[in-house]
């Protein structure tokens, strides 16, 4: 094969190369973008018949690149701010005010599932839990004897 002819396959053959380790890094790039919430666990209280505590805020981020996502929660108990979006933001969430004032003392988990668009990440998954604790009960005034001298 005489040294020109060589020396284009050569080329041909490097530039191929060169256009796959490119698509890779391209591929890679898209690969690694991770969807990410944070706090992963939010915990609200209340007193029984009290006041609802108030939001709390949810923050959702990416790294290597914007992530579309929707997010999904595990009963009518939770509100959320959005139900989709992209990165970077945050998003409120807090209990639905007339179910959370029914409850009797205890503990009551939730979820909120955060779902990647295009499948880049898999969902990611806040747990939530309203703890009730029961209302103390109010004074009792006793009189040891009633009041005297008056008119």
């Amino acid at each position: 094969m005489e040294r020109s002819r060589i020396h284009k396959l050569f080329s041909l053959s490097l530039g191929a190369l060169l256009v796959a380790v490119c698509l890779l890094i391209a591929m890679g790039k898209v690969a690694l973008a991770q969807l990410s919430v944070s706090p992963k666990q939010l915990d609200f209280k209340m007193v029984q018949g009290g006041p609802i505590p108030p939001s709390q805020q949810l923050s959702v981020t990416s790294a290597g690149g914007t992530v579309q996502w929707t997010a999904k929660v595990s009963g009518e108990e939770l509100k959320i701010g959005a139900s989709s979006g992209s990165t970077p933001g945050s998003l409120a969430v807090s209990w639905t005010a007339w179910w959370a004032a029914a409850r009797q003392p205890g503990e009551y988990p939730g979820s909120i599932t955060f779902t990647p668009q295009g499948a880049v990440t898999p969902a990611v998954s806040v747990t939530t839990t309203l703890t009730v604790v029961p209302k103390s009960p109010g004074p009792v005034f006793t009189y040891l004897s009633g009041p005297t001298g008056c008119t």
